[in-house]
């Protein structure tokens, strides 16, 4: 069976995974690439594989809820809200009183 998620760039090969639609808002981008630290076809296969099994078995963990984290994007904006009730209300513009 052809692995289909193996490429091969400067002679070496990559495992390359796209992020299923659902899954999108944990991940922040569309695609997992990996390298796979060999440029021999039969080893990055196994190491393709193994990438494969790994990744199947995190998004079923994370689609079961066992993500313990929120998504970068929330957190993000959970930061940058907490550094804006962190300035004082005397800093802001005379215009937003």
């Amino acid at each position: 069976m052809a692995q289909t998620h193996l490429q091969r760039r400067n002679g070496c090969f990559y495992y390359r995974q796209k992020i299923p639609a659902d899954l999108l808002v944990h991940f922040g981008q569309r695609e997992v690439v990996r390298s796979l630290r060999t440029g021999k076809r039969r080893e990055a296969s196994a190491a393709g594989y193994e990438q494969g099994h790994n990744w199947s078995r995190e998004f079923a963990r994370i689609r079961a809820g066992g993500l313990q984290t929120v998504p970068r994007a929330v957190a993000e904006a959970q930061g940058l809200l907490d550094a804006l009730d962190a300035l004082p209300s005397n800093r802001l513009p005379k215009s937003f009183d």
